[in-house]
């Protein structure tokens, strides 16, 4: 049915959409025998209570009513249009008008997945990594099953990287800050997106429009939500929104199995001394140090074709994201999932690649469930297995160190090197 050529910026053919639309259907069905489930009560009730708030008290009135609300302000207006939904239903399908959302989001994570693989692989290749994000359980669980909205973010991440590989920059800019307004976490993108803008149309005037598309629209998101039109007071409020979040997490790690997690408890202080300096220091100070690395690796490239470029670019995002989740404190093991959208990219490179992946995709899987397991015990421990805990956290980390090393390292080996597969059938 496909044909092996390179289909970069080419146009969906008639059998394209018929394939791509019949694995749509199938990952809809997949995920929508998992809606009467209240996969994790605790997140679905809070949810609930979120979308009953701005049904009785509106946008404005929001976030001065009710229980705590630890989003930015995008995430609720997608609450919103949920709550709309649950009215329009007459509120008999509560859990429908919560997950679906997500559910649409996390449908086109895999079909975005395949118009980027596409690109610089063969539409066959294209087409079965499409097929393992539809049907992987690292995908569905946490929006179908779970109940949460990872993959609204995430989502929009990966259309950004496709906006800005398609040189759609400003588009590209506006889904990027999209995402971080439902949740921070895919903001670490923004220097690389940056980087690659400037690889492609150098330093032009276009650049001077990323801090006004920003600032703009973060006001407007916040408009509805904050106590003033002001802009300065919307900005400011919005800023005390994350502040807000982040600091409620104050630990060295949340239940992620992350490099914390290789030698000590989950919900340490993050302000524990680690040779004199507080761990989450050293958190930013490492990370920094490998977005540094992967900046000049792109800046430094001698890559001869849009295809190795392109792809080079999509180890670039996954390192720094996977990155990201692995070495800084304060992470849930949710906040993975955005390596976990973008790991597909990733996945016909090589041999080592498509190891590495299904490893990080076995032990994401993993933590998802044993946090499960760890609320739904009774006055429960920190840890409750810490042989599986410490050691599926130092393979996530040897997994990190492989995929930077491949990165930024040139392997002499072909089945190593992401350049080596001009096309995989």
């Amino acid at each position: 049915m496909f044909s092996s050529a390179a289909s970069a910026g080419r146009r969906l053919t008639q059998n394209e959409w018929k394939t791509v639309g019949l694995v749509t259907v199938g990952a809809l069905f997949l995920r929508a025998l998992f809606l009467p489930f209240y996969g994790y009560p605790s997140d679905i009730l809070k949810f609930a209570s979120w979308l009953s708030t701005l049904s009785s008290f509106g946008i404005k009135a929001f976030y001065s009513h009710g229980v705590l609300k630890d989003y930015p302000p995008a995430a609720y207006l997608v609450l919103w249009v949920s709550a709309q939904m649950d009215k329009a239903l007459a509120h008999h399908y509560l859990l429908l008008s919560i997950k679906l959302p997500a559910i649409i989001a996390d449908v086109g994570i895999a079909y975005i997945t395949y118009l980027i693989v596409r690109r610089t692989w063969t539409k066959r290749a294209a087409l079965i990594t499409m097929i393992i994000v539809a049907f992987n359980p690292v995908y569905w669980f946490i929006s179908a099953y779970w109940g949460q909205n990872d993959s609204l973010p995430a989502m929009l991440a990966l259309w950004a990287i496709y906006l800005a590989v398609t040189d759609r920059f400003e588009l590209a800019w506006a889904t990027l800050v999209a995402a971080g307004l439902i949740k921070p976490h895919p903001i670490v993108i923004a220097p690389l997106l940056l980087a690659w803008q400037i690889h492609r149309q150098s330093w032009t005037w276009r650049l001077l429009l990323v801090p006004v598309i920003a600032i703009s629209l973060a006001y407007l998101a916040s408009l509805g939500f904050a106590p003033t039109h002001n802009p300065h007071g919307v900005l400011s409020w919005l800023y005390q929104r994350y502040a807000m979040r982040i600091d409620r997490f104050a630990y060295n790690s949340n239940n992620a199995f992350n490099v914390y997690a290789v030698w000590e408890n989950f919900k340490l202080s993050d302000d524990t001394l680690l040779a004199g300096f507080p761990q989450r220091y050293w958190g930013i100070a490492v990370f920094g140090s490998l977005l540094l690395a992967v900046l000049v690796r792109m800046a430094g490239g001698k890559d001869t074709t849009t295809e190795s470029v392109e792809r080079r670019f999509y180890m670039a995002c996954f390192s720094i994201t996977l990155g990201f989740f692995m070495l800084t404190t304060r992470m849930h093991e949710r906040h993975n999932f955005d390596a976990m959208a973008i790991a597909p990219l990733v996945w016909n490179s090589g041999l080592l690649q498509r190891i590495v992946v299904a490893l990080l995709w076995a032990i994401f899987i993993v933590n998802l469930l044993y946090s499960r397991i760890l609320y739904f015990i009774p006055h429960p421990a920190h840890e409750l297995a810490p042989g599986l805990v410490h050691s599926l956290s130092l393979l996530n980390v040897l997994c990190l160190l492989l995929i930077v090393g491949v990165y930024l390292v040139r392997f002499d080996c072909p089945q190593f090197d992401i350049d080596a597969h001009k096309s995989i059938d």
